[in-house]
């Protein structure tokens, strides 16, 4: 996949970020790659320390995984948002209302490894190992669900699917197609 739609959909050119996507019985694996973004002087000095990052957002179906914290009623199954870090941190983003033990309960469970090609030009990899049991994700009952990723960079947020607004708002997005 390119990531390389602006958030709001209007034409902005910027580094390329390529994804890769994959999965087995028991994880969600995913991997990211973002070309050079170096500084230039015609840009504001701000940018020259603007650190990037990841956010990737992706559907699970309903189960006791998201009990408490999501409503049956919403246009779309739970929703899981993550952050990986050009620095190496990777967080769970609570943007719903997530009791905070499962919270520190999945990022336990989630393996993250990131790799700086250069820190001057933000070039790097990041990879995600994610487990389907954490995230109530069973691919031998779904189709597909809804799935959006994107990278903050010195132009701003790049998506795969540009929204018009959050990366997590995954309903204007695209899908995780699992085989049958």
């Amino acid at each position: 996949m390119k990531i390389e739609q602006h958030w709001d959909g209007k034409p902005k050119e910027s580094p390329k970020s390529y994804a890769w996507l994959q999965y087995d019985n028991k994880h969600l694996y995913l991997a990211v790659k973002s070309e050079s973004d170096p500084w230039t002087k015609d840009m504001p000095i701000s940018l020259k320390e603007r650190i990037p990052m990841i956010e990737v957002s992706f559907e699970s179906q309903e189960g006791t995984h998201s009990k408490g914290w999501w409503l049956e009623d919403m246009p779309t199954g739970p929703i899981y948002t993550l952050w990986g870090h050009f620095n190496g941190k990777m967080e769970v983003v609570n943007t719903f209302g997530m009791p905070y033990e499962k919270l520190v309960n999945l990022e336990k469970h989630i393996e993250y490894k990131h790799s700086v090609q250069n820190v001057e030009n933000l070039s790097w990899t990041a990879e995600w190992k994610i487990p389907f049991s954490e995230i109530g994700i069973s691919p031998n009952e779904v189709d597909k669900l809804c799935f959006n990723i994107g990278v903050w960079k010195r132009g701003g947020w790049f998506a795969w699917i540009a929204t018009g607004s959050s990366i997590w708002e995954i309903e204007k997005a695209g899908f995780i197609k699992f085989a049958k």
